[in-house]
């Protein structure tokens, strides 16, 4: 069963039951039929009633199919949320307790995968306002086939959307999403902003919070003098700068 409908199943029995039902009366009219008919011809008219509801569930119900997702993708959203507030607010604290003992070499590891996790929770605010576009707009969703004929902003949600689909494996309805806008609207369209090719329209700031991994000396240090601040504690007897030195060079990856 294909993501898309197997998601409008569990949202929306009832109008599946109704097109399960209109299947069930063309079999039966080509069964009662078929001692009148040609084996051609019936043939024909099954074919003919397949692509009939075919079309209906494209037209009809696979709108209604992306609707329901981008909802349950807003409250999926809202729960990353609140679990990644939380790990923030515990790591935060961690590192202050870090700072108190002077450990810096596990300040500056738990600092690197705090930016992590707080452009993370800054892409999910984006990810939610796109979803909201979206909504908002759907009546153009449903009307416009053609990417280009859509307005600019909701073309830019649907570009979002599906590049955040890309880097969020834990947002299970944004991928199934990123399917059926595939399937609506073109590979082309769907490559050229996942792999941030030229023509692309992500914005810069959901590119920065997903796709930016490494932390610089400058970042890190505001972010560490920010919790220092909350924690009121003084920093003025440590050298950051030359631990951190160290450490890049421990890895391996320090520049002069």
């Amino acid at each position: 069963m294909a993501p898309d409908l197997f998601w409008y199943r569990l949202v929306v029995p009832g109008r599946c039951a109704c097109f399960t039902s209109m299947l069930v009366q063309v079999l039966l009219a080509a069964h009662v039929s078929a001692a009148g008919l040609g084996l051609a011809r019936l043939w024909a008219v099954l074919m003919l009633s397949a692509l009939v509801i075919c079309f209906l569930l494209h037209h009809s119900i696979m709108p209604t199919v992306s609707k329901h997702l981008i909802e349950k993708a807003q409250l999926r959203i809202t729960i990353q949320k609140k679990r990644n507030d939380s790990i923030i607010r515990q790591s935060r604290a961690d590192i202050a307790q870090l700072l108190q003992t002077g450990q810096l070499d596990q300040v500056f590891a738990r600092v690197e995968r705090l930016f992590k996790d707080q452009n993370l929770l800054a892409a999910y605010d984006q990810i939610n306002d796109f979803c909201e576009c979206i909504i908002t707009n759907f009546t153009h969703l449903c009307e416009q086939r053609d990417v280009q004929s859509l307005p600019v902003d909701v073309r830019q949600a649907l570009a979002n959307l599906i590049f955040a689909a890309s880097r969020c494996g834990e947002l299970l309805e944004l991928n199934l999403l990123r399917h059926y806008f595939r399937a609506r609207y073109g590979c082309e369209f769907e490559s050229t902003n996942v792999e941030l090719r030229h023509e692309n329209i992500v914005t810069s700031q959901i590119k920065q919070n997903l796709c930016k991994l490494v932390i610089s000396y400058d970042e890190m240090l505001q972010l560490i003098s920010e919790i220092a601040e909350e924690h009121e504690l003084d920093l003025r007897f440590w050298d950051f700068e030359q631990n951190y030195c160290s450490m890049q060079c421990r890895r391996g990856t320090f520049t002069p």
